[in-house]
């Protein structure tokens, strides 16, 4: 379960080090307000991905490595630590996707 979820960590680290080099090579995430229209409709997708990656993506890697640190040491069991965002193929509806 450790490395698993270490290597899940791994996984996160390299999509947000994807989508942070992406923000920076971009000069529409350096202004102050940011316009995901400005750079036209093809643009538009990217910088949406980029932009709500980077906040998955933190959110994914903090959690792969506490559960791996907390299972390490004892502290919880694997079976408290599920997916931090389940399957998506799972989520054909809309109630299964909120549920």
């Amino acid at each position: 379960f450790v490395r698993k979820k270490l290597l899940s960590a791994l996984r996160w680290f390299l999509l947000l080090d994807i989508a942070k080099w992406y923000q920076r090579a971009n000069p529409l995430f350096s202004r102050r307000e940011m316009d995901l229209w400005a750079q036209g409709y093809l643009m538009l997708p990217i910088n949406i991905i980029a932009r709500f990656s980077s906040l998955v993506g933190d959110i994914a890697l903090q959690y792969s490595l506490l559960a791996a640190t907390f299972v390490a040491l004892g502290i919880s069991p694997p079976a408290d630590w599920p997916n931090v965002y389940g399957c998506w193929s799972d989520s054909y509806t809309v109630r299964r996707f909120w549920g």
